[in-house]
């Protein structure tokens, strides 16, 4: 199977173990700094060469067959992963730049060709294909490497950080999710590179909205404020199990509103016709306490959804917080206006 820098081939042993050689085309050597730190580890999230070499003055890697091929491959013959399988795309991506960066190398061409399948169901994926990758504890400034459609936008100035792999993850993640290609979307864009700077990546209508926290934290312009390995561990802790709620169970607005009204309708004619004195009906007054009712009852509402988008990193929570606050100064003060 032909690549960018190199050949792959199946070998067997005198075994019948199957392998995967590489070898790389002439004067394309793989990065020796990154190769040495790989061969520290003793990783399943990293695919580690079994042994390397030089045939007819052509470098090689051994590693283990994957026989299922790549994430790109699987996606295009399966379509888009279901939620537990992109849970754990994201888990296991994430543990493998983990290890990465805490050798101090960064992959810099993470891409779905790029991110083996071991198995299925579940799904068991390793990172691999580390040719561009280098070793450095910093924001660097370099000549650009990786493939454009998930390269982050200060890639493209050769800025190179750890955050910028978390871009690529991004990318990856809505290509899973969506079954779509990001190059066979974007690939007669004429501006993608000025899309790509600006950090204005189009997420399909078709992923749920429970991931796009995860997506818009990922995809981050700004390579300060994008997420890494501690916030996205942090999201698969506390909204990782709920990601498909949103579609599973959609909010009726009409019925809750109804519910709301009616409820404070019924503590606004509780509070005007007081028990051992005859009904006497003043739909002003009526109307006034129900308004009040109404307008504790929707600062309550407003104030739980501010809280919750809040602590989840859904949009709009701290607006969603002010909001229920400033219906609740106004339910205080109504009856003091009204008197």
């Amino acid at each position: 199977q032909p690549g960018a820098q190199a050949d792959v081939y199946v070998a067997r042993d005198d075994n019948n173990q199957l392998y995967a050689v590489k070898l790389y085309r002439d004067l394309i050597t793989p990065s020796a700094a990154p190769a040495r730190a790989l061969a520290q580890l003793s990783s399943c999230r990293l695919l580690v060469p079994l042994c390397e070499g030089e045939w007819q003055r052509r470098v090689f890697e051994v590693t283990r067959l994957f026989p299922l091929g790549n994430l790109a491959d699987f996606i295009k013959k399966n379509g888009p992963l279901d939620k537990e399988q992109g849970l754990q795309l994201v888990c296991q991506v994430t543990e493998g730049l983990e290890q990465l960066h805490r050798l101090g190398v960064q992959h810099r061409d993470l891409k779905p060709s790029n991110i083996l399948v071991g198995s299925e169901q579940p799904l068991e994926v390793v990172l691999a294909d580390f040719g561009s990758a280098a070793v450095t504890d910093s924001t660097v400034l370099t000549q650009p490497h990786g493939t454009l459609f998930y390269s982050a936008p200060e890639t493209l100035t050769g800025m190179y950080s750890r955050a910028s792999d978390y871009w690529s993850l991004g990318i990856i993640l809505v290509e899973a999710l969506s079954g779509n290609s990001m190059a066979a979307t974007l690939r007669n864009d004429a501006l993608l590179p000025y899309r790509i700077v600006q950090g204005k990546v189009p997420i399909p209508p078709s992923i749920p909205k429970g991931w796009q926290p995860l997506l818009r934290g990922l995809l981050q312009r700004d390579h300060y404020r994008r997420w890494q390995a501690t916030e996205v561990h942090s999201w698969l802790d506390r909204s990782g199990r709920s990601v498909g709620a949103a579609v599973e169970k959609k909010a009726r607005p009409l019925l809750i509103a109804s519910l709301a009204l009616a409820l404070a309708f019924t503590i606004g004619a509780g509070l005007c016709i007081h028990a051992g004195v005859p009904a006497q009906i003043d739909m002003l007054a009526i109307a006034f306490t129900t308004t009040t009712a109404l307008t504790w009852i929707l600062s309550g509402i407003f104030l739980l959804i501010g809280v919750t988008h809040t602590l989840s990193g859904a949009p709009h929570g701290p607006i969603s917080a002010l909001l229920g606050v400033l219906l609740a100064v106004g339910a205080y003060f109504l009856p003091r206006l009204w008197g």
